[in-house]
């Protein structure tokens, strides 16, 4: 799971202007579908003129497929984070190993 941030250019702001949110959300999912994706959420903060949102990637590969492809088309400046569940965060944590300064090593 990926949290994203796409920053829109104007042009990409004007194509926004040109269809509704709703279509544009449902344009979204489906090109995270054609990469294997599943969009979870999508929200726009209109006073910076980003999207903010989540989506399920089978593998950073498809991860890296769709940002690629989205920065390429020029119309908003894709970047992902990789976010854990409550409960990988807890199998994380419970692999976590004791580290010393390097120096110490």
């Amino acid at each position: 799971r990926y949290l994203f941030r796409a920053a829109f250019t104007v042009d990409g702001m004007r194509n926004l202007q040109k269809q509704s949110a709703t279509g544009f959300k449902a344009g979204v999912a489906k090109f995270f579908e054609s990469v294997g994706g599943k969009l979870e959420s999508w929200y726009f903060d209109y006073g910076n003129s980003i999207a903010y949102g989540f989506v399920d990637y089978p593998d950073e590969i498809a991860a890296a497929t769709a940002q690629a492809s989205v920065n390429a088309g020029g119309f908003a400046r894709v970047t992902y984070r990789p976010v854990l569940s409550a409960e990988d965060t807890d199998k994380a944590l419970g692999r976590s190993v004791a580290t010393r300064p390097p120096q110490q090593q």
